[in-house]
């Protein structure tokens, strides 16, 4: 693989790793929007479940693709490679996942007009 189609694949690699985690977002916010999910008393949580299973799909998509770019372009042995891989992996899908969860419930606030302290 020459230099030049070696950073063309990372940086697509990179464009795919930040769409995916985008559109997770903001698929999170349009979910709390249409209904919430843990409760049920707003909304329509089949609908807002249903938007939940397109988040997770494009979430996996980007997380996958975020773990093996320390694996396709890294330097290095293996193993370290395969180490870094598996930190970004733990932390960063952990990350956003919680990050998913908060902006969900910020979606069911200011689309249901609830307003807390917080």
């Amino acid at each position: 693989m020459t230099s030049t189609m070696r950073n063309f694949s990372m940086a697509a690699s990179f464009v795919v790793v930040i769409a995916g985690f985008s559109a997770y977002l903001w698929l999170s916010y349009s979910a709390g929007c249409a209904g919430d999910t843990k409760g049920g008393s707003y909304g329509d949580p089949v609908r807002a479940l249903q938007i939940e299973g397109y988040s997770l799909a494009s979430f996996l998509c980007a997380l996958f693709a975020g773990t093996a770019i320390p694996l396709v372009f890294g330097t290095g042995n293996l193993v370290g490679r395969s180490v870094i891989a598996a930190i970004f992996f733990m932390f960063v899908g952990a990350a956003f996942i919680f990050l998913g969860i908060r902006i969900e419930f910020l979606g069911v606030q200011s689309c249901f007009n609830l307003y807390s302290m917080y």
